[in-house]
């Protein structure tokens, strides 16, 4: 996963600054969430004395962080909720988890966008299920994925359905109905061959 060179030395340490050029690019990816927020700055000093400052240990640590200090909940429904939330309550389901990798990201400069999409699992008998992540956009990388709820990279494991700077934009299926007696049903297959 790490088979990449950063070609942007201005990207090699937290908090990173993008050149000129690539600003009016990745704008969208990191105005939001770039407020000062004590929660999320007190949440991310060991990761950032650990990684030395240093991007890619920034970033790994991260992941593997969040993976490690909070609990896995499932949420059928709703907006990710806000990153402090998240770190108050030491839980998340998947979109929250990504959020907060995200917020985190966005906190230093990284530009970083919410990933929607399906992650097949490595046990076989269990479904692909609808997932979220993070990706993070390195000059000479491009956007590199990373799962907060699994602690991992993004690997061949993973279909990428939408990709946006908000979550709102990338629900894979969004709608209204009213009347009576009305019911709507969502079903979804997914095949997998080599």
């Amino acid at each position: 996963p790490f088979d990449f060179i950063i070609t942007e030395p201005s990207l090699t340490q937290i908090p990173v600054s993008y050149p000129a050029s690539y600003i009016p690019l990745i704008e969208a990816y990191t105005s939001t969430l770039k407020t000062n927020s004590p929660i999320l700055d007190n949440f991310l000093k060991s990761v950032l004395e650990q990684a030395n400052n240093e991007t890619i240990p920034f970033l790994s640590g991260l992941v593997r962080h969040i993976f490690n200090h909070f609990k896995r909940r499932e949420r059928k429904d709703g907006d990710p909720w806000p990153p402090e939330k998240t770190i108050e309550q030491g839980r998340g389901a998947c979109r929250d988890l990504a959020w907060l990798f995200i917020a985190a990201c966005r906190s230093w400069g990284l530009a970083s966008r919410f990933v929607c999409g399906y992650h097949v699992p490595f046990n076989v008998r269990k479904k692909p299920e609808l997932h979220a992540w993070a990706e993070i956009f390195l000059p000479g990388a491009g956007w590199i994925g990373f799962d907060p709820s699994l602690g991992l990279m993004v690997t061949e494991r993973y279909i990428i359905i939408s990709a946006s700077y908000e979550p709102a934009l990338t629900i894979p299926t969004s709608g209204t109905f009213w009347g009576k007696d009305t019911k709507a049903a969502l079903k979804t297959s997914i095949t997998i061959s080599k």
